[in-house]
């Protein structure tokens, strides 16, 4: 691959961890349901709510447990 190939290539934008744990709260998930779920202390969560970063898997995993309580999170939304 040459330069300009490469620089077709679209990346998108990065995952705002804090956005979609947020949106799960306003849902009325606390961050110790939402670590349970995952298998992960409430604690990590809470770091990734204040910026850090999920590993691969942990963030595969919190995006799947998105979209299942995705409704739950869009009828917030409505209401709010």
């Amino acid at each position: 691959m040459n330069a300009r190939t490469l620089s077709l290539i679209h990346r998108e934008p990065p995952i705002r961890w804090p956005n979609v744990i947020q949106a799960m709260q306003d849902a009325g998930f606390s961050l110790r349901q939402i670590g349970g779920a995952l298998g992960v202390a409430h604690s990590t969560v809470q770091k990734w709510q204040l910026g850090s970063c999920p590993n691969f898997e942990d963030g595969r995993a919190l995006l799947a447990l998105f979209e299942v309580v995705r409704p739950y999170v869009e009828k917030a939304v409505r209401v709010a």
